[in-house]
């Protein structure tokens, strides 16, 4: 019984002791446990998180992967990433000599600091850097760099997975219906280019004058076919195009089948095909009314079957004036004005595969002392005045409101001289003065947009209008002003009241031409026709 009792007070102690135990330990395990846990949900939360996306030189998405993504190894972008942000090392800036690389930016999400990286890869041991959005430089290792290189999402840092254009004789790139292109890979081995932009619908493009095609890398064989409706009216290489004469108002069927032929020394082989319609237009051709200018003369040069004006171009020296095309039905025109600054004026006019190069001399027997641009200083002509609002129509034609024919005389005319205060002055405008009363309306010779209106000294009140082809008109000399800048007026049209005139000391107004930073005599335009086809 005794035995009985001391078991009883054995199993009691046990009892007391194990509960004391757990006690004093069951905190512990309670907080190691709410660690592992909370661990284990950061974990799975910052595996969640992990995100690359990455981008070419352009901008362009090229892959995003984030850890939901089951790849692993080299087919892992965010491993991949992780192994490069875990190894690189800082370093001092990289020579702009290094940065002839085409980047790739990685935009990364759950990394540490790292949140945006501009990486340069290169095949040479040691040279693969990259920076991040702070500036700093890293060094990228070896085995990290060689380890995207041999990925999939390298294609864009090899030149040769680009497969080569194909091009109009208008410079346009056609793109192609099917490509089977392969370049050899950081291994040696060849990887199908997978990031190639192709079309299944067949794509209209227009030539002037030549249906001639050129590859930017010529194929080592290629076969052109033209077809006119289910008609094939030519098969043949790619050099006979040039050759070839088609009625310019009927579009054509062409195919195209490419093959770069595989070949050891070779980083590239593949084959492309092309399915397309294309127009052909009439060559542009060029001319200009005169080469001869005197002081306040121009010239126009007119470019015929023209219908895209931004495919215009206009090539001369540097510092030297462009002039401004304007379209009208298939032509575009512009002017030259007289550049007392220059001798000989040359430049070239290109559409498409036309192309022409024009000189203009500049005629020097005027007294350069009696020169326009001096006067315009004199009356505070400020030449740039409204060069920010233009319009796209040519106002000057048929359409003219003669100011002779409602009560003014033409009093001076371009390069007359006049005297103020015992001083011979070379006139750069037209003067009108009035043979009825005071105050009468001054009208727009031609219509235009009102771009600029002012006063001074020389001038009083004055207006500016835009007629086209660059040209303005200035009605100065005015009392009053009845138009806004912006607005637009027809020829008739009032602009304001006539006011005293300084060079005759009458009434009535005086008449400016410019165009560009010149000044032109009003007389070579008002009233007449200015030959625009």
């Amino acid at each position: 019984m005794l035995s009985d009792k001391l078991a009883g007070v054995s199993k009691k102690k046990i009892t007391i002791a194990i509960l004391a135990a757990l006690a004093i330990l069951l905190p512990s395990f309670l907080a190691i446990f709410n660690i592992i846990y909370t661990n284990s949900d950061a974990s799975s939360a910052s595996r969640s998180s992990v995100s690359v996306t990455l981008y070419d030189v352009d901008g362009n998405q090229l892959h995003y992967e984030d850890s939901t993504t089951e790849y692993e190894g080299d087919a892992s972008l965010t491993a991949i990433f992780k192994a490069i942000c875990g190894g690189m090392e800082k370093t001092e800036p990289i020579s702009d000599v290094s940065l002839n690389q085409a980047p790739i930016r990685a935009d990364l999400q759950g990394f540490g600091s790292y949140e945006r990286l501009t990486c340069y890869f290169s095949f040479t041991s040691g040279a693969s850097f990259c920076i991040d959005s702070n500036g700093q430089y890293y060094k990228i290792k070896n085995e990290d760099s060689e380890r995207f290189l041999r990925s999939a999402f390298s294609e864009t840092v090899f030149t040769d997975a680009v497969p080569p254009t194909l091009s109009t004789a208008d410079g346009d790139s056609v793109i192609p219906s099917s490509v089977d292109w392969f370049y050899r890979g950081f291994d040696g081995s060849f990887k199908r280019a997978q990031r190639i932009t192709v079309t299944d619908k067949r794509s209209s493009y227009y030539v002037t004058g030549s249906i001639s095609l050129s590859f930017s890398l010529m194929p080592d064989f290629c076969v052109v076919r033209i077809f006119q409706g289910e008609e094939r009216i030519f098969e043949g290489a790619l050099e006979e195009l040039p050759y070839i004469t088609l009625d310019s108002s009927v579009p054509v069927r062409i195919t195209v089948r490419a093959v770069w032929n595989e070949i050891d020394s070779r980083k590239y082989h593949g084959e492309i095909n092309y399915d397309f319609n294309l127009g052909v237009r009439h060559r542009a051709y060029f001319s200009l009314s005169r080469d001869t200018l005197g002081v306040g003369e121009f010239a126009i040069i007119s470019a015929s079957n023209v219908s895209d004006i931004s495919r215009l171009s206009f090539t001369a020296e540097d510092g030297q004036p462009v002039p401004q095309f304007y379209i009208k039905g298939d032509g575009a025109y512009a002017i030259i004005p007289y550049l007392s600054d220059l001798e000989q004026y040359t430049f070239t006019v290109t559409y498409g595969v036309a192309s022409k190069t024009f000189t203009v001399s500049m005629d020097d027997s005027v007294d350069p002392s009696r020169d326009a641009d001096v006067t315009s200083e004199l009356l505070g002509i400020e030449m740039g005045n409204g060069t920010n609002i233009m319009n796209d129509h040519i106002f000057l034609g048929n359409v003219f409101c003669d100011p002779e024919t409602y009560g003014y005389d033409a009093r001076l005319g371009f390069g007359d001289t006049f005297t103020v205060d015992e001083k011979e002055y070379f006139s750069v405008f037209n003067e009108y003065v009035l043979t009825e009363s005071h105050g009468m309306t001054v009208k727009a010779c031609y219509g235009g947009r009102v771009i600029h209106s002012g006063n001074n000294s020389m001038m009083g009140n004055y207006v500016i209008i835009d007629v086209g082809l660059g040209m303005r008109l200035w009605y100065c000399g005015l009392s009053d002003v009845d138009v806004r800048i912006g607005g637009y007026v027809a020829a008739g049209d009032t602009v304001g009241k006539t006011g005293k005139l300084t060079a005759s000391s009458g009434e009535g107004f005086m008449l400016i031409l410019s165009c560009g930073e010149s000044l032109l005599d009003p007389d070579t335009v008002l009233g007449k026709n200015l030959e625009l086809v």
